[in-house]
């Protein structure tokens, strides 16, 4: 920049120079601060960036080298929310199921207290409504035992349904335990459409050499036949990976999963006992 353009310089060369510097010694002087200024900026930017939190390891070297999407919209009251990362977005999210289908899930926990629901969307204008229970009262943990078919022995688990495009024939339902990442839950859940499972597996590590399992979930993995589909990072504001070489609906089932996940508040801060998500089958 100019000198004579730089008013912030000239008040500063006069400073020193009433002070008995020459106008010489004033402006080495002036480079040598901003040489110095410049090099703590640096310093500052890379202690920052080194204290960044490291995503989430993932079990896939293919799915770890896809892009990760940051979640917009997540942090915050669940009234009115609403999610967005990368090709897809959420409406805003309600208390209560808005939508009725004559699909089992539907028919056992429609009383439920504690219901949400949300309507998924993708670029490519495909959608799905998903409903479910973030929390269960002990009276209906018969049902939702009966219904899964599977053994729960506390209250804190989360369960839904996702219809996919409207046809209640592209129906998943999912079953997830001690969701959120408090210390040794380590357990998982699953997702079926009646021919197909998913299973939802927790990730405990971070990405970083030599990391350390964390105290808790930090995200989780989806898994069909041996193959990850896609993960969600639940610390911080969130982060969603799926695979690109998906066929669309695929890929609206993990985002819509994902979601799910990203939006489920804990409820219980109890620790209860350390599970194999395995177990779940």
């Amino acid at each position: 920049m100019n000198e004579e353009k730089d008013p912030l310089r000239r008040v500063f060369l006069l400073v020193l120079t009433l002070n008995g510097m020459n106008l010489e010694s004033a402006s080495a002087k002036m480079v040598f601060m901003k040489k110095w200024l410049l090099i703590g900026l640096v310093g500052v930017g890379a202690v920052i960036s080194a204290c960044q939190t490291p995503d989430m390891a993932l079990s896939d070297s293919k799915l770890a080298q896809t892009p990760a999407w940051r979640v917009s919209g997540r942090q915050g009251f669940l009234f009115r929310q609403k999610l967005t990362y990368g090709a897809f977005t959420t409406s805003r999210v309600k208390r209560g199921w808005t939508r009725s289908y004559q699909i089992p899930f539907f028919v056992h926990f429609q009383g439920a207290r504690q219901r949400l629901s949300f309507t998924q969307y993708s670029v490519d204008s495909s959608m799905a409504e998903v409903m479910a229970v973030s929390k269960f009262q002990s009276k209906e943990l018969p049902l939702l035992r009966d219904f899964f078919r599977i053994t729960l022995d506390y209250e804190n688990s989360f369960a839904g349904v996702v219809v996919l495009n409207g046809d209640s024939n592209q129906t998943w339902e999912f079953l997830m335990h001690s969701v959120a990442g408090n210390l040794f839950r380590e357990v998982g859940g699953f997702a079926r459409n009646g021919q197909d499972s998913i299973l939802i597996q927790p990730v405990t590590r971070f990405n970083r050499a030599n990391s350390w399992s964390g105290p808790g979930v930090l995200g989780y993995e989806f898994v069909q036949n041996g193959q990850v589909l896609g993960a969600v990072e639940l610390i911080n504001r969130g982060k969603v990976w799926v695979q690109r070489n998906l066929e669309p609906p695929q890929q609206l089932l993990v985002s819509s999963l994902s979601s799910a996940l990203l939006l489920y508040q804990n409820v219980e801060d109890q620790v209860p006992e350390r599970r194999n998500p395995r177990s779940l089958f």
